[in-house]
């Protein structure tokens, strides 16, 4: 018996010992872990202090790191209707004839037919009472964020960085109409244009917040004669072309165009003269002269640049876009697809809306997001330090809720 106890005595005495290690290594390493963060709380985190201009990298799939599957659908889409008022018009529309965009979502005017997850609002950041908070800051502080410019330095931290996506090249861009002469060239020769536009109502509309502009530039054909040689006649008619395609009009008028300078007739009359005014739009003009063109669809190679700014405040009191940028956004035609493939594309997304399938994009990394449609988006976005900085992913996806999702 004494032996037998003397045996239990020694292993009470080991189990005892190892508690007090473990007990030791605990106070050492601090308090037993919880279950890890979800990947997107994980990387909403690592946004509040990210000031890079690449955003945080994340594990697996970007998709596992976002916070709202159905991004795309915005805030408006929430409005309360109260059964009397109806703002969905201006996205959701039935099929027209001769429109290519065949989406046909005219019922969502009516019906709130979003899936499981969108029936919620995910906005949280809406639901905030900032009206202390606002209060608080002197006017003197607001007007003087605003009048920075965050705009000027992203090219260079983009480089930096090894970005291999487009980067910004319209210089002096936070300068509003100062960086475009008086038919809204860029005065740096980018060959970027800026153009008067019917804005989306309730969107980048000062009255909620915000100011923009929106720029286009034709690929490099398209400003060139046929000998190569660049050439603003030939841009002009080309872009004046283009403007007729996309709102289906019959003719057109145009700033004055030297069809001597472009090197051909471009309005078909026999001579060669100052052309204001286009009536045939069977072909570009120029070194793109044969290539292909269609009603209601841009040239492959298109871009687009905007810009989401603050509500800036002139000497006058007059609104007026502000020199510090909210988001930059550009869009480029990488690829053309057929009107029968445009319609198919519509139609795979009816059907998988009917299925309860929640939308995926392509991933082209630095290049953007892939809509289906021949368009990469990527975007820019002011950082929690007030400079811009490349859009996450579900950043991105937000902006396709316009750029492929409506009718």
């Amino acid at each position: 018996m004494q032996q037998n106890n003397s045996h239990d005595h020694e292993r009470a005495s080991l189990l005892f010992a190892g508690l007090l290690v473990i007990l030791a290594i605990g106070l050492v390493s601090g308090p037993l872990q919880s279950e890890p963060l979800p990947a997107h709380e994980q990387l909403i985190r690592s946004l509040q202090l990210h000031t890079d201009v690449l955003p945080p990298a994340t594990a697996g799939h970007p998709v596992a790191s976002m916070y709202n599957r159905e991004a795309i659908i915005p805030p408006q889409c929430y409005t309360r209707t109260e059964g009397v008022h109806n703002p969905c018009y201006v996205c959701h529309q039935n099929v027209w004839p001769g429109r290519e965009n065949s989406m046909n979502d005219g019922p969502l005017q009516r019906e709130y037919s979003f899936s499981e997850i969108g029936v919620t609002n995910h906005w949280k950041n809406l639901f905030e009472d900032r009206t202390e908070a606002v209060a608080a800051i002197p006017d003197a502080e607001i007007l003087d964020w605003i009048d920075d410019d965050n705009y000027s330095a992203l090219p260079g931290r983009l480089k930096a960085a090894g970005f291999k996506g487009w980067i910004p090249d319209l210089e002096n861009l936070q300068e509003g109409a100062r960086a475009f002469d008086q038919q809204g060239f860029a005065r740096d020769g980018s060959h970027w244009v800026a153009f008067n536009y019917k804005p989306l109502p309730s969107t980048f509309w000062p009255t909620n917040g915000s100011t923009d502009d929106v720029m286009i530039r034709l690929p490099p054909a398209y400003r060139q004669d046929r000998n190569g040689v660049p050439s603003k006649a030939v841009y002009l008619a080309n872009l004046s072309i283009a403007e007729a395609l996309i709102k289906g009009l019959a003719t057109i008028e145009t700033p004055d165009i030297d069809e001597q300078e472009a090197g051909e007739d471009i309005d078909g009359d026999g001579r060669l003269a100052i052309v204001r005014r286009l009536d045939s739009f069977d072909s570009w003009i120029g070194a793109a002269r044969g290539f292909h063109l269609a009603p209601s669809f841009y040239p492959e190679g298109t871009e687009f640049l905007h810009t989401v700014r603050y509500v800036g405040v002139d000497d006058h009191a007059a609104i007026t876009p502000s020199r510090r940028m909210k988001e930059v956004r550009y869009m480029r035609k990488a690829f053309t697809i057929t009107l029968d493939a445009a319609r198919e594309a519509y139609l795979q997304e009816g059907y998988h809306k009917d299925e309860g399938l929640l939308p995926v994009y392509t991933n082209r990394m630095d290049q953007g997001l892939d809509n289906g449609m021949g368009w990469l988006v990527q975007g820019f976005i002011e950082g929690v330090d007030g400079r811009l900085r490349v859009a996450t992913f579900e950043e991105n996806v937000f902006c396709m809720g316009c750029h492929s999702s409506i009718g």
